[in-house]
Protein backbone atom coordinates (compact mmCIF):
# COMPACT_ATOMS: atom_id res chain seq x y z
CA UNK A 1 0.00 0.00 0.00
CA UNK A 2 1.34 3.26 -1.23
CA UNK A 3 1.12 6.02 1.62
CA UNK A 4 0.36 9.35 0.26
CA UNK A 5 1.13 11.54 3.13
CA UNK A 6 4.68 11.24 2.06
CA UNK A 7 4.45 12.97 -0.53
CA UNK A 8 1.92 15.63 1.16
CA UNK A 9 3.00 19.48 1.10
CA UNK A 10 3.43 20.78 4.91
CA UNK A 11 0.13 23.59 5.12
CA UNK A 12 1.26 27.02 6.09
CA UNK A 13 -0.50 30.64 5.73
CA UNK A 14 -0.21 33.36 4.01
CA UNK A 15 -0.19 37.02 6.18
CA UNK A 16 -1.94 39.55 4.51
CA UNK A 17 0.51 42.63 4.60
CA UNK A 18 -0.52 44.82 1.76
CA UNK A 19 -4.00 44.69 0.37
CA UNK A 20 -4.46 48.47 -1.15
CA UNK A 21 -7.23 47.58 -4.12
CA UNK A 22 -9.92 45.13 -4.49
CA UNK A 23 -8.88 44.46 -8.22
CA UNK A 24 -6.45 45.45 -10.91
CA UNK A 25 -6.76 45.39 -14.47
CA UNK A 26 -3.88 45.30 -17.05
CA UNK A 27 -3.99 48.18 -19.45
CA UNK A 28 -2.30 46.10 -22.28
CA UNK A 29 -1.93 42.25 -22.22
CA UNK A 30 1.44 42.45 -23.83
CA UNK A 31 2.86 43.63 -20.49
CA UNK A 32 1.87 40.80 -18.34
CA UNK A 33 2.83 38.26 -21.74
CA UNK A 34 6.39 39.21 -22.09
CA UNK A 35 6.82 39.30 -18.12
CA UNK A 36 5.06 35.56 -18.05
CA UNK A 37 6.84 34.24 -20.95
CA UNK A 38 10.51 34.28 -19.13
CA UNK A 39 8.81 32.88 -16.15
CA UNK A 40 7.21 30.62 -18.14
CA UNK A 41 10.03 29.02 -20.83
CA UNK A 42 12.96 29.00 -18.11
CA UNK A 43 10.93 27.92 -14.67
CA UNK A 44 13.30 30.89 -12.53
CA UNK A 45 11.33 33.04 -10.49
CA UNK A 46 10.69 36.53 -11.32
CA UNK A 47 10.05 40.19 -9.24
CA UNK A 48 8.11 42.95 -11.33
CA UNK A 49 6.69 45.84 -9.43
CA UNK A 50 3.13 46.41 -11.48
CA UNK A 51 2.87 50.27 -11.56
CA UNK A 52 -0.46 52.01 -12.49
CA UNK A 53 -3.22 54.18 -11.34
CA UNK A 54 -5.68 52.99 -8.25
CA UNK A 55 -9.27 54.25 -8.95
CA UNK A 56 -11.33 55.32 -5.84
CA UNK A 57 -8.97 53.30 -3.99
CA UNK A 58 -11.00 50.08 -5.43
CA UNK A 59 -9.16 49.03 -9.07
CA UNK A 60 -5.85 49.79 -9.97
CA UNK A 61 -4.91 49.96 -13.83
CA UNK A 62 -1.81 48.67 -14.78
CA UNK A 63 0.29 50.34 -17.23
CA UNK A 64 4.04 48.51 -16.97
CA UNK A 65 5.61 45.75 -14.60
CA UNK A 66 9.37 47.25 -13.84
CA UNK A 67 11.64 44.38 -13.36
CA UNK A 68 13.99 45.29 -11.08
CA UNK A 69 17.62 44.24 -11.54
CA UNK A 70 17.78 40.75 -10.29
CA UNK A 71 19.48 37.66 -10.66
CA UNK A 72 17.25 35.07 -11.09
CA UNK A 73 17.49 30.66 -10.04
CA UNK A 74 14.47 28.05 -9.54
CA UNK A 75 14.21 28.34 -6.30
CA UNK A 76 15.37 32.02 -5.56
CA UNK A 77 15.61 35.56 -6.30
CA UNK A 78 18.43 38.43 -5.32
CA UNK A 79 17.85 41.91 -5.74
CA UNK A 80 21.43 43.58 -7.46
CA UNK A 81 21.81 47.41 -7.41
CA UNK A 82 19.52 49.42 -9.35
CA UNK A 83 20.06 52.75 -10.99
CA UNK A 84 16.58 53.11 -10.93
CA UNK A 85 15.53 52.52 -7.71
CA UNK A 86 14.87 55.97 -6.62
CA UNK A 87 12.97 57.16 -9.73
CA UNK A 88 10.96 53.84 -9.33
CA UNK A 89 10.42 54.31 -5.74
CA UNK A 90 8.90 58.02 -6.62
CA UNK A 91 5.67 56.02 -8.51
Amino acid sequence: MISFSVCKQKCFNLNIQLAYVDNFIIENEHIVNRFLDFWIGSSYQLVGYLIGEVQLGIKENIVVIYEPSQKSAENSVSFQADSNEEIVDEL
